[in-house]
């Protein structure tokens, strides 16, 4: 199914596997299936799925864009994860956001950012939301030319090692390691 077009097929909110166009309903839950829908505009200040604030962009990636919203009524700070517009073209890559998010929430380590959420928002989009970690990103250190110190780097390079040495013992290859997903913490 990796083929078809986003207009030729719907996801089981269940399973989320997907399903050609007549099918209205999974047969395995015997629920209806969504058609996946990116968020129109800008999210900053609209409320998701009845309980997420958006405040902030905090940045765009390869597989989504990341923003930095308030949990309701909790009042926790996330950092709140979407699908790209052109990955729901793709039944694959919908697949390899959902598998990203539910091996993310195996990581516990200090080292690792925590998985607080995922779902299929009522507005027809995925997400995930992840802890909001506070400090300045690795890149932003390099482009500035801040050197850090030798003790410092090496902190940085074992509790890298660290969250690595987690998620491969979970089987989880990151795919995506760079400076600009590196938060020096504060």
């Amino acid at each position: 199914m990796s083929n078809l077009e986003a207009q030729d097929y719907r996801f089981c909110p269940q399973c989320f596997e997907a399903h050609a166009l007549p099918a209205l309903a999974c047969p395995e839950h015997q629920v209806e299936l969504v058609r996946l829908r990116y968020p129109e505009g800008s999210l900053k200040g609209r409320l998701i799925d009845r309980k997420y604030v958006i405040l902030d962009l905090l940045g765009r990636g390869g597989m989504g864009v990341v923003y930095r919203a308030r949990q309701m009524p909790i009042k926790r700070e996330v950092a709140f994860k979407v699908l790209n517009r052109e990955f729901l073209k793709h039944p694959a890559s919908v697949k390899r956001f959902i598998r990203e998010a539910s091996a993310a929430s195996m990581l516990r380590s200090r080292f690792s950012a925590i998985v607080h959420d995922f779902g299929l928002a009522r507005e027809g989009f995925l997400y995930f939301t992840m802890e909001l970690a506070r400090g300045n990103l690795l890149s932003d250190a390099i482009q500035n030319n801040t050197p850090l110190e030798t003790d410092q780097a090496c902190l940085v390079a074992t509790d890298i090692c660290r969250s690595l040495e987690e998620a491969h013992g979970f089987g989880i290859v990151h795919r995506d390691m760079k400076p600009g997903n590196i938060m020096l913490l504060t």
